[in-house]
């Protein structure tokens, strides 16, 4: 029987593995799950390309709450709520143009964690939530996603896992395949990656900071309902302007936006610094690799002109983390 630490750690470690497995790059740490976290992200104006001199600029931010409970000896439920909100500021509005200010997403978070053995674990999770402007919510802005994985821990400083999920990571939601590795070769060092969502290198200095490089993948797929957009042409009939080809006294279906699928990639350097007990401060700074944004009706199909890719900015984060200690991995036993 593994001793009681260990034990305790090796539990935890299937809540962990599943936990930045599904939280992706927001929570990528190589610790348990937050009891709470908040995080704003921003990337500086730049021009939206086919829009007649447009430049917009999206200041992210999250929040993050979780309630751990320790069900059996091999078992961790773990609630959670996620809010997150992208806002968008804009300059050099041609005429005409309607904005959409703010894109919300807020999910709820159910996470079960099961211990088979010393080696291997079970975990599954499911996330109902709701994502658009919600200018009103209705059924077009809820989402659902599930993860089922599998984890191997032959040693605690080494874990590998493997199963499926449905996401809307990348846009919109895609069943995907995850493979996880959890590796510390030494206490200073971690290697963590989730694919295809991140992957980060950290090194740990006196239990008080973390230094390395983060690589990983966001995004989400947002109802549209603004009034202002749905009460107007293509979605709704107006007045024919006699200038246009377009008949603009018949709705058009095919090209009214109904959602919005936006993803980004980024890059960059991580530090993270403990300010007192489990209170970390964290700061990203990098470049993106990939934006884009489809504009998508009610049948999902893209609208006339509704694919854009943005041009790459530097990225900036910022956060508080307030972790749960995970106890310390037993040093590697010396050969005989």
């Amino acid at each position: 029987m593994a001793p009681p630490a260990r034990s305790l750690r090796l539990s935890l470690v299937a809540v962990v593995s599943a936990w930045v497995c599904l939280s992706l790059a927001r929570h990528a740490n190589a610790q348990l799950p937050p009891l709470a976290e908040g995080m704003t992200q921003y990337v500086p104006s730049s021009p939206v390309p086919g829009a007649g001199g447009l430049t917009a600029q999206i200041s992210s931010y999250d929040v993050t709450l979780n309630v751990p409970t320790q069900l059996a000896e091999k078992t961790f439920l773990i609630a959670g709520l996620q809010y997150h909100v992208d806002s968008v500021s804009y300059a050099h509005e041609p005429p005409g143009f309607t904005p959409l200010n703010a894109l919300h997403g807020l999910d709820l978070t159910l996470l079960l964690a099961q211990r088979l053995s010393d080696r291997w674990s079970l975990a599954f999770r499911a996330w109902p939530g709701l994502a658009g402007d919600l200018q009103p919510v209705d059924s077009g802005a809820i989402h659902i996603g599930a993860l089922a994985m599998a984890t191997w821990s032959p040693h605690p400083r080494f874990t590998l896992g493997g199963g499926a999920l449905a996401s809307y990571a990348f846009g919109q939601l895609l069943p995907l395949p995850l493979v996880y590795v959890d590796w510390q070769p030494r206490p200073l060092f971690r290697f963590e990656a989730s694919l295809p969502f991140f992957a980060s290198a950290l090194f740990r200095f006196a239990n008080r900071f973390e230094l390395g490089a983060l690589a990983d993948v966001g995004g989400n797929e947002y109802a549209v309902r603004k009034a202002a957009i749905r009460k107007s042409y293509p979605c709704a009939a107006g007045t024919d302007d006699p200038r246009t080809p377009l008949d603009e006294s018949r709705a058009d279906p095919s090209s009214c936006t109904d959602h919005l699928a936006y993803s980004v990639v980024s890059a960059g350097a991580v530090a993270r610094v403990r300010l007192v007990s489990s209170l970390w401060l964290g700061t990203f700074f990098g470049h993106t690799l990939f934006r884009r944004y489809d504009l998508k009706n009610a049948d999902g199909n893209r609208v006339p002109g509704g694919d854009v890719t943005l041009p790459n900015e530097l990225v900036f984060r910022l956060g508080l983390t307030f972790r749960i200690p995970l106890p310390p991995a037993p040093e590697p036993r010396p050969a005989r």
